[in-house]
């Protein structure tokens, strides 16, 4: 006799392994671009600094491009979903605004 987990049972979305693996790629570049050049220039290391931020510049649009790409395909592919989606997208705006807020940043 077999038992049937949870796990079994639910159905993981399909993950499109090159949008992930773009996306991954562009993380670390995004955090190079945010923090390399005042880290690496506190340390005196000014050239190295201007070389990561000159080779990370391309990692915030790329995540951008990618992520409106990923929305465009849920839209495409989940039509009945997308009033959902929007929804979701939205409120996470206005959870980051709302955070921006009272941190004094905005």
């Amino acid at each position: 006799m077999s038992t049937v987990t949870p796990f079994e049972t639910s159905k993981k979305p399909e993950r499109i392994g090159s949008i992930d693996a773009v996306r991954g790629t562009a993380m670390p570049f995004v955090c190079l671009a945010h923090f390399s050049s005042v880290y690496l220039l506190n340390a005196g290391v000014g050239e190295v600094a201007n070389y990561l931020s000159f080779v990370s510049k391309i990692a915030s649009p790329t995540f951008v491009v990618v992520s409106g790409m990923v929305v465009g395909l849920l839209v495409t592919t989940h039509p009945s979903e997308f009033h959902n989606l929007r929804i979701k997208l939205f409120d996470r705006g206005l959870y980051s605004v709302r955070n921006l807020i009272r941190a004094g940043i905005w």
